[in-house]
């Protein structure tokens, strides 16, 4: 278990979990405390961390060489992944 502790600041918080571990379970509630004390949520969220669901930026490529029965070409390298490793072009 993991404690993350922050002051709230507005009417809404957000805090981003980092370090996750595609393909694990993690859960989640929420302890509130206050001068009089803690009080723990009793809702109790599962995650399960996955990979982004965006699909990879397209890269883009150039023409090399043609000849009646083949095409040669250069594609970029693709940065922008969408959060998974690219598997073919």
């Amino acid at each position: 278990m993991v404690a993350l502790e922050s002051e709230l600041g507005s009417s809404t918080f957000t805090f981003d979990v980092i370090g996750l571990t595609i393909g694990l379970q993690y859960r989640f509630k929420v302890l509130v405390k206050n001068e009089i004390g803690k009080t723990e949520s009793n809702i109790v969220q599962t995650v399960l961390a996955d990979v982004p669901e965006t699909p990879a930026t397209a890269p883009g490529f150039i023409i090399v060489e043609t000849s009646t029965s083949s095409l040669r070409i250069t594609i970029d390298q693709v940065l922008n992944t969408g959060g998974a490793p690219v598997q073919s072009y």
